[in-house]
Order: C-alpha cells, then structure tokens, then sequence
C-alpha cells in the first residue's frame, strides 16, 4: 500500500488511470466516483485564478482549448464573458441519421429517423450553441462525461471532459450535488478546429455539451419545449435527473446527428458560394467516430494562389502591390488562416465577393454566417 506522504508526492491521479480499463458492462464503483471527485477537487482550485480574474473584467484566456481550435481562433472559444446570448429558432427538417455507439462497451452503430422540430439557437461571442433543457447534476455524471470524452476516440483531440462542466459564462466549475437542490441548464456548442502537421486542409467539428449557471443564463426567451425533451417528447418538458441522461437523449434520439449534419451543410453551401471548395469528407468523418470533417480544397493551393486573382507565387514574382507599393508577396488571410492573397486589393475585392461569409464560418464556428457578426 502507497504511503499518503509518497501519494502526496506524485500528486493527483489522471482521469484515465482513474477510469482504467473501459469494457462491456463497465459500471463506476464508489471509490472510481469518489476518486475522480478528489481529482475535481483539484482541477476546480487550479482553475479557480482564471474565475477571479473574468470577475474583474479581464479578457478570458485559454483553458481546455487544444491547439487546432487556438489555431482556428486564437483569441479561444469556450469563455465568454459578460456575453448576452442572441436566441435564433431552427427548424430541423426530418431525416435518417446515424447513431454512434461506443464499441468499447460492446454497442454497434445504427440508424434512425429523426421525426425533426424546432430547436433553440444560442449565439454567445463568436460561438453557437444549442439549447438541450434543464437538469441536475450528480457524481456519476463524472464518470459518464470522463468516458464520453476519453481520448483516443477519434482522428482529433478534443478539450477533456472537464470542459463540460465549466460554465461559458463565468468560468465557475459545477460541483456535483447528489441531493439535486441544483439546477444547470446544458446546451450543446459547436465547436471546430483545423487540422495540424498530416491533418492540414481538414476542419474537424464537434458538439459538446456545456453546462450553463441557471443565473448567468436565466431562461428569459428560451421556450423550454425547444429542448430535446420537449422535441422528442412531444412537448413534455422535465427536469433532467442527471446532466448525462440529458445529453444522452440528445445523442440517441437523433437531435444531435440532425444538428451536426444541418451545420456541415450550411458550412459547404457558405464556402462553395464564395469560390472556396469545401466538402464533407465521408471517408474522413467515418474515422472520426463521425464527428464532419471538413477539406477545404487543396490545401497547398490555397495557400500558394491568391483566393481572388488565381495567380501563383511564381504569376505575381516582379509586381508591385498598388497600395503598399511594395512588390507583392502571397500572405494568409489572418481570420481563418486558410486561404492568402497576393496584395491588399485583392483581400478587400474578395470579401466584398462575400468570402467574410465563409470566414467568419470557419473563424466563429458558423456564428459569423449565421448570425453576420462580421
């Protein structure tokens, strides 16, 4: 048996070794719950500077970004505060889409018809979000999100699981009460990074559910019938008994598949319209436990020949850029960092062609196309 000096010494646990193995028929045990409770414990005081400095104004840093989503948006897309969310109703129109399951535990991944309805749109900074319901949130919850979001699950890296329980608002970490005196309020948010290294000309997407302080939100011009409760249910709303059950429905029911698929299209008709090739890779997203992966044409292209004029490095090698009156040089387009351009007339030509649309896609993880905050 460890000695608690020599426990003290190595320091907390990580989630995985906490987890361990994960087979079919895995259940958490008290001292699993209990242990990655302690390690909350933990994670909650390292974070607690960065709640203190959002309560004095300061710009929010990074936190669980990984570094394809700082790359994509350096200035981070999980905090945002003092942010009033503007409320857009989406229509879901009805289709097939696919469930995903986890073949660690021995499930098979299938289809289903989503029946379709109407869901709460959320847009918070240069972020969107959806909308799921109302619900507690209890210690196994740990365990389920700690799975749910256990690396190694796909071609990306996403933020781990601890991210799910930060509020976007204000930065506080919820603590699990098992008398369920407490209320959050979850929404599903878009998230998105580019690829790097072998995974360049790729953007990978995401929804992960965050959970939302029921004062920092409220419910002011949210219709609780716009949640997955009320959309699968027929408009029967509940309080959720626990954070997990609630995204769980959102995921089984096919919401979260509807949602996902109605984003990559949006994505491909913005980038398609302005000129940029973009498609849904199925071959890709398959790898990725179908979370959309994106290519953005050729990625080599994009970067060697102007988005606007066409030429190459070598079409534009002696001319001179009329407002600068410099010779002209291929520079990326800071924003989304994707596509360049040989000289400033050409940036301003193409935004006007409506490339911002495109961008702002890539850069706000749809909030500038859907909402014009560009």
């Amino acid at each position: 048996m460890k000695s608690k000096a020599l426990t003290q010494t190595l320091g907390p646990r990580t989630t995985a070794s906490i987890l361990g193995r994960i087979v079919p028929g895995a259940v958490p045990t008290k001292r699993v719950l209990a242990q990655l409770a302690a390690s909350l414990d933990q994670e909650r005081k390292r974070h607690q500077p960065v709640v203190d400095s959002l309560k004095t104004g300061q710009p929010p840093p990074h936190t669980f970004e990984t570094p394809g989503m700082i790359e994509l948006n350096p200035g981070g897309v999980l905090l945002f505060p003092g942010c009033t969310p503007a409320l857009t109703f989406v229509e879901l129109p009805a289709t097939s889409v696919g469930i995903l399951a986890d073949g660690a535990f021995g499930e098979e991944d299938h289809q289903k018809h989503f029946s379709g309805g109407t869901c709460t749109m959320l847009s918070l900074g240069s972020s969107i979000f959806y909308y799921l319901g109302t619900c507690h949130f209890i210690t196994k919850d740990l365990w389920d999100f700690a799975v749910m979001f256990r690396p190694g699950g796909g071609t990306f890296v996403w933020p781990k699981y601890e991210t799910c329980i930060m509020c976007p608002l204000c930065g506080v970490m919820a603590k699990p009460d098992d008398t369920k005196n407490k209320e959050w309020i979850v929404a599903s948010q878009h998230l998105m990074q580019t690829g790097l290294g072998p995974l360049e000309g790729r953007v990978g997407q995401r929804l992960m559910p965050r959970m939302f302080c029921k004062d920092c939100l409220g419910c002011e011009g949210i219709d609780p019938t716009t949640g997955v409760c009320g959309i699968v249910g027929g408009g029967t709303v509940q309080t959720y008994p626990s954070a997990y059950s609630l995204v769980s429905l959102f995921e089984n029911s096919g919401m979260c598949s509807a949602v996902s698929q109605n984003m990559m299209k949006l994505m491909s008709q913005s980038g398609n319209s302005t000129g940029t090739n973009m498609r849904l890779s199925k071959s890709l997203t398959k790898d990725n436990r179908g979370q959309g992966v994106m290519l953005i044409g050729n990625s080599k292209q994009l970067k060697t020949r102007c988005n606007y004029c066409k030429k190459t490095k070598k079409e534009i090698a002696g001319e001179i850029d009329d407002d600068t009156g410099k010779l002209k040089a291929m520079n990326k387009c800071s924003s989304c960092l994707f596509v360049a351009y040989c000289s400033r007339t050409c940036q301003r030509s193409d935004w006007k062609n409506q490339y911002v649309w495109w961008c702002c896609c890539c850069c706000c993880g749809g909030g500038g196309f859907l909402f014009g905050c560009c």
